[in-house]
Parts: C-alpha cells; sequence; structure tokens
C-alpha cells in the first residue's frame, strides 16, 4: 500500500533492544523476505520453505476457512510435520489468539488435543519457575488489528509490521529474550 515508507530505516535509537543485541551477540545481517511480497507467504516460508504457491495475502475469508477446517498444505510439509516424524517435540507460543500457524494443517488438533500452543505469559512463567521448553519454540507475536472487516492495518501489535509502532515487538523480544537469559536453558539456545 506505501511501498516507501516500508522501507525506510530506523536509526539505533529507535530499535534500542535490537540494536544491544546485535551488538552484543552474532549477528545475520542478510536476512531477506523469501517472496518478494507480502507478509503471509513469507511467513509460510518461515514454516514450510514454501509459500505453497501462494503469492499473495489470503483474504480473511480463506484464512478463517483453512484455519477452520482443512489448512494450508505444502508438499514437503512444514517443519512441525518434520519434527513429528523426527520424535522432536515443539511448542508454539502465542501473543494473540490468532497465531497465523493455526491455519497450517493440523494445527487445531496440535492446538486442542496435542497441547502444543501456550500463551505467551504462561511461557514467560514457566520459564522463570524453573521450567523448560521443548528443543523447537515458535514464538508467535500478537498481529495486531488483523480481523475481518476491519482495515487489517496490524496496528496495536507486537508483529513489527510495516506501518505499525516497533515499540511493542521491541517489548516482546526484550521479554523473551529475558525469560531466556535467566533460564536454566540459556547456555544451550538459540534466539
Amino acid at each position: 500500500s506505501a511501498p516507501r515508507s516500508v522501507m525506510n530505516c530506523y536509526a539505533a535509537h529507535q530499535l534500542p533492544v535490537l540494536n544491544t543485541l546485535a551488538c552484543e551477540f552474532a549477528l545475520c545481517d542478510a536476512w531477506h523476505a523469501s517472496l518478494p511480497g507480502p507478509t503471509f507467504p513469507n511467513r509460510f516460508f518461515a514454516h514450510a520453505a514454501s509459500s505453497g504457491g501462494l503469492d499473495d495475502s489470503p483474504s480473511g475469508l480463506e484464512i478463517g476457512w483453512n484455519t477452520v477446517f482443512d489448512g494450508f498444505r505444502f508438499n514437503n510439509g512444514t517443519v512441525f510435520e518434520l519434527l513429528d516424524e523426527a520424535c522432536i517435540d515443539w511448542e508454539v507460543v502465542e501473543c494473540d489468539e490468532t497465531p497465523a500457524t493455526f491455519a497450517l494443517a493440523g494445527m487445531s488438533f496440535n492446538a486442542v488435543v496435542r497441547n502444543r500452543f501456550t500463551d505467551f505469559p504462561d511461557f514467560i512463567a514457566r520459564l522463570a519457575q524453573g521450567g523448560t521448553a521443548p528443543p523447537y519454540v515458535f514464538i508467535e507475536p500478537h498481529y495486531g488489528n488483523i480481523l475481518p472487516g476491519t482495515s487489517e492495518d496490524y496496528t496495536c501489535g507486537t508483529s513489527q509490521h510495516p506501518l505499525d509502532d516497533v515499540t511493542r515487538g521491541e517489548q516482546l523480544i526484550k521479554e523473551t529474550y529475558e525469560a531466556i537469559r535467566n533460564s536454566k536453558l540459556w547456555e544451550s539456545s538459540v534466539l
């Protein structure tokens, strides 16, 4: 909608959490979108190394249909399916009630029957109390204003989506880092 706006950059003082982490730890500095297009297909790349042929964001109705019924499927599966095949436990930590991973095939089953979705505050509390996490954890941010029939502008989320305030995302990253840093998982974790 506003390509010039989304390609602007932030000064270091505007992103203190990310810049501090970048100065203290290893940094990948050649990170690119898998698909030069909208957000949703790129989310699929994170989970399936493919957009499944999708080159545009699905409509709210398509997302709703796939979330409730079949789910988006990929020729080579998703990271979650591959982890299951290898008997490696995993968890999705959700910052709101509409995680994008719900749109993937089988995820409603994993949420309801296998209890593999955890609310972010519960995850943070578990780590603070000395609890652990499975080998693979995917943290879903709060995507903000995305409901069908709204402007779908992502405002007030923690996803750092273009055109939204990035400070909430900075806070999410900070809370996640501090929870892992202060847990017994620190020495064996990659964030």
